[in-house]
């Protein structure tokens, strides 16, 4: 119920600030998939392909729909090329599963709406909440960690900082 609630929350936000209700929606849409992955990686430890896949299909959309057929498409062939890298170098190393490195590769989607600047800045600040979340969790010695709340809460406090800057 939570999720579907920030979902909503999220979608109406997005929706003041953009003024489109496809991509107010989709963000809302990916936003409540993301709590919902953190909240069964909490409970399971593992993020269902299931939700990564609507969440990454839903980017899909948000992206060709902000920018166009060429220019979305560009977009996800140039971040679906360094996802893959990155993967192929986390996967398997520090606790990093496949359902962390799928909510990555949807948070870069997401992130690579924005116009190129923005999408940059979007993206270091993506990283730097992150590290800010992981920083607190290791002084409080966390045993048993779950990225998936990190994820989330980092990916969504960026959409809002990039969009109450940028627009």
């Amino acid at each position: 119920m939570g999720a579907v609630v920030l979902a909503a929350a999220l979608a109406s936000g997005m929706f003041l600030v953009t003024h489109a209700w496809l991509v107010a929606a989709l963000f809302g849409l990916i936003g409540g998939i993301f709590v919902l992955g953190a909240f069964s990686d909490l409970r399971t430890g593992t993020i269902p392909n299931a939700l990564m896949a609507t969440a990454v299909l839903c980017a899909l959309v948000l992206q060709v729909d902000v920018n166009g057929w060429p220019g979305g498409a560009i977009r996800i062939v140039c971040i679906a090329m360094a996802w893959i890298v990155f993967a192929s170098l986390r996967h398997g190393r520090s606790g990093v599963g496949g359902g962390d490195l799928k909510m990555i590769g949807v948070t870069w989607l997401t992130l690579g709406v924005f116009p190129v600047l923005a999408s940059l800045v979007a993206l270091m600040g993506w990283a730097l909440i992150l590290v800010v979340i992981l920083s607190a969790l290791q002084l409080r010695h966390v045993r048993h960690f779950r990225a998936g709340p990190a994820l989330a809460i980092a990916a969504i406090i960026s959409w809002i900082i990039t969009l109450a800057i940028f627009f």
